[in-house]
């Protein structure tokens, strides 16, 4: 998952927004100096998949960050055009899910084709 770094952010803001250690997310951004993030700036966020959701009536962040289990500022940062208090039913949102099942079924027919879509997938997620 891709995020872009916002002013005063830092790998400890991610590691702790995401539950990642540090090192996960210095090792997949090896273009990054950790120490000195722009504004701006791509960060890979290992781990994550991006869905959207869209905003029902009498729904807050704060319940669709409990509902799956983000920090909610988890949510603003991957929804940087978002505030908070002004969510309109219909609207879109992009939530951050955490990959914690295996990405690869080693028991099915394995193909070539097959073997592209799991390769661009884990490319993707980590």
């Amino acid at each position: 998952m891709q995020i872009f770094v916002r002013p005063g952010d830092s790998i400890t803001t991610y590691s702790e927004l995401f539950q990642i250690h540090p090192s996960l997310i210095v090792d997949s951004n090896p273009f990054v100096n950790p120490n000195m993030l722009k504004v701006g700036e791509i960060i890979q966020i290992p781990g994550y998949l991006c869905v959207y959701q869209t905003i029902q009536s009498k729904t807050s962040l704060a319940q669709i960050a409990a509902q799956h289990n983000l920090h909610l500022n988890a949510l603003l940062i991957t929804n940087p055009q978002l505030h908070s208090t002004h969510l309109q039913i219909g609207q879109v949102i992009t939530v951050p899910i955490r990959i914690t099942e295996r990405i690869v079924n080693g028991n099915q027919h394995y193909d070539y084709e097959t073997m592209l879509k799991d390769l661009r997938l884990l490319q993707h997620i980590y």
